[in-house]
């Protein structure tokens, strides 16, 4: 079984998460929803442009995270996770053998 990230994640059929729109100041409302999407609230904010999330269960998720550091000229990424639905993310830290 892969991965299966998207830009919105549900944890059952009616709770579920996504990314807001990209703001001017590069960042993003985390928001959820508890009716299957018909109505979602900001729960947080995030500064990453891009991210794709999976959110396996209710409150518990992922989410790949990546944007472009001019100086470098390639893309940061990062691994992250909450367990409060969004509302903060810490680094995953892992080594690929």
């Amino acid at each position: 079984v892969g991965w299966e990230a998207q830009a919105a994640s549900f944890a059952n059929s009616v709770d579920g998460y996504s990314l807001g729109a990209l703001q001017q100041d590069g960042t993003r409302q985390m928001l959820a929803t508890g009716n299957g999407g018909q109505s979602w609230q900001a729960v947080g904010v995030v500064a990453w442009p891009e991210a794709r999330l999976d959110f396996p269960v209710l409150g518990q998720g992922f989410a790949l995270a990546w944007r472009w550091n001019p100086e470098r000229q390639a893309y940061d990424y990062a691994l992250v996770r909450s367990e409060n639905g969004g509302q903060s993310w810490d680094l995953v830290k892992g080594v690929i053998e």
